[in-house]
């Protein structure tokens, strides 16, 4: 999402969460918001079992839970750059 922003000159905070990247891309008029599920979906389930560190005691993340994460991430990524694409068709600097 900042790789998106940054090419399009959009600002942001380097600190700002990735549902507050996701608010920009809207505002941008790079995505539409109907696509926040889409994108964000693994955020959520990153962020609760340590994605910003997991601290002394590891956490047991079962491995359905860690196959449907890195697919939701597959597609939020594919998703993005196809959006960067259509917008460098049509013109737009992404």
């Amino acid at each position: 999402m900042k790789v998106l922003l940054t090419q399009r000159g959009e600002r942001y905070d380097e600190r700002d969460t990735a549902f507050k990247l996701f608010e920009h891309l809207v505002s941008s008029g790079i995505v539409p918001q109907f696509m926040q599920y889409s994108v964000l979906a693994a955020a959520s389930p990153r962020n609760k079992r340590g994605g910003h560190g997991a601290g002394e005691v590891p956490h047991d993340v079962p491995q359905e839970m860690a196959e449907a994460v890195l697919a939701s991430t597959a597609v939020a990524i594919a998703y993005l750059r196809a959006a960067a694409v259509r917008n460098r068709r049509e013109g737009r600097s992404t």
